[in-house]
């Protein structure tokens, strides 16, 4: 489980939610989308003082991921 983790690598997260993707920018780019098109999820994450050009998540971050996402 991903809830209560240390810290995540963006591109760590993307690749566990998109593995099947070509390469990491694909993945990455995967999940931006799925985030951008949840608008409860984007406005709890900058409610965790998330930034778009952020390249780790924090594990309070990565729970409200996995809160609206699922586990990957």
């Amino acid at each position: 489980s991903l809830v209560g983790s240390e810290m995540c690598i963006r591109d760590r997260l993307a690749r566990l939610y998109f593995p099947d993707t070509v390469n990491e920018e694909s993945a990455i780019a995967n999940l931006r989308n799925l985030m951008k098109h949840n608008p409860h999820l984007i406005a709890e994450l900058k409610g965790a003082y998330y930034k778009t050009y952020n390249k780790t998540f924090t594990p309070r971050q990565i729970g409200i991921i996995v809160q609206y996402l699922g586990e990957p």
